[in-house]
């Protein structure tokens, strides 16, 4: 044990690059925080927070195998399937974004690609490795097609998910809003990498350029956005497939959850119902009025009442952009937003917007 001990050490002084290693040992340690996060941030865990979590398990012990190799303990098997797994964890996220499930032809095919893989990489196959400007890996047919199928595999599938996700939004959902962007923004993120990465390779392939980027750089940035999004992602995205509790992890039930608040107040548009009314929300939430109040007042530094009228307000504007205001009138326009009657929109309106309705429809 002694021997091994020190062994480790020795190669850490002997054969650590420090920038690198030290990047890979930073995104590991950030992505055991983001695991315990998500773990502790609320009771419910759906198929889609578990995807969130395998995801960060994968990038975790990717990130840990990189920073062995910086020290010289290189684990090619492990690393490769580890690699393969990431980028199939990322494509089932999209799907489960734009579908709230995964499709079955998606996990057939993902299972027939991870068993042909795994039996090549056990034969010998590594995926293409360039380190400081030189490719470490032999350039075989095999590695020339994979560099094309499983890109073109990962671009098909997060272009068709974000299809169906503006396909499938409601403008005026803030929800279904909120979700297009995230995922909008995920997408150019990771495409845009990984097409400058791609182009590089390709330069250096050709011998257009006698140089090509360090896919240890590459796998940084790409790790390191993704796990910036998950961080950041609309919590309410956490509900999808509902499946089990986690009693022992979070015991508490006094606790508001975000997610379920935007889930429920955003997702299911509670603002536009004419009858919504604190105490009827508060039921619905399973909490008291005044936990449910003093919630609202510290997440969006509004009043129940405000926050309604402020989305309602929101949604009406959404109306007449599109031009719905032609075909029906300003009182059934009011209606579809959640007013109870002409008069108490147009306070709402004047006092958010600072104009009249009509006025609002002049400047269009």
């Amino acid at each position: 044990m002694n021997y091994i001990s020190l062994d480790f050490v020795e190669a850490f002084f002997i054969h650590l690059h420090p920038m690198y290693a030290y990047l890979f040992f930073g995104l590991a340690l950030l992505y055991i925080f983001s695991i315990f996060e998500n773990f502790k941030s609320g009771q419910k865990i759906s198929v889609f927070k578990i995807n969130i979590i395998l995801l960060l398990v994968v990038g975790l012990f990717a990130n840990s195998f990189d920073f062995l190799s910086e020290l010289g303990f290189v684990y090619k098997i492990p690393i490769a399937i580890i690699r393969l797994l990431g980028i199939l964890f990322l494509i089932n996220l999209f799907y489960m974004v734009a579908m709230h499930k995964l499709p079955k032809w998606l996990v057939l095919f993902e299972g027939v690609m991870f068993i042909l893989y795994s039996v090549f990489i056990f034969n010998g196959f590594q995926f293409g490795t360039v380190l400081n400007g030189n490719i470490v890996n032999e350039v075989t047919l095999l590695s020339k097609i994979t560099y094309f199928v499983i890109p073109g595999f990962f671009i098909f599938s997060l272009s068709y998910s974000l299809f169906i996700i503006f396909k499938r939004t409601d403008n005026a959902n803030l929800y279904q809003i909120k979700v297009k962007r995230w995922a909008l923004l995920l997408f150019v993120s990771l495409i845009l990498m990984l097409a400058i990465v791609f182009s590089i390779a390709l330069l250096y392939l050709k011998k257009i350029s006698s140089s090509a980027i360090d896919t240890r750089m590459a796998y940084i940035v790409f790790r390191f956005l993704t796990i910036l999004f998950i961080l950041f992602r609309p919590k309410f995205l956490d509900e999808f497939g509902y499946e089990l509790k986690l009693n022992f992890i979070s015991p508490s039930n006094h606790n508001l959850s975000l997610s379920n608040f935007e889930f429920l107040f955003f997702g299911n548009q509670y603002f536009l119902n004419a009858n919504a009314n604190l105490e009827d929300f508060a039921l619905k939430m399973n909490h008291t009025k005044g936990e449910v109040s003093e919630f609202i007042k510290s997440q969006f530094k509004d009043s129940f009442q405000e926050l309604l009228n402020r989305n309602r307000v929101t949604y009406f504007k959404e109306l007449l952009k599109s031009r719905q205001h032609e075909s029906f009138t300003i009182e059934a326009l009011s209606e579809m937003s959640g007013f109870n009657n002409r008069q108490s929109m147009y306070n709402a309106f004047k006092k958010y917007e600072g104009c009249s309705p009509s006025e609002y429809i002049t400047n269009l």
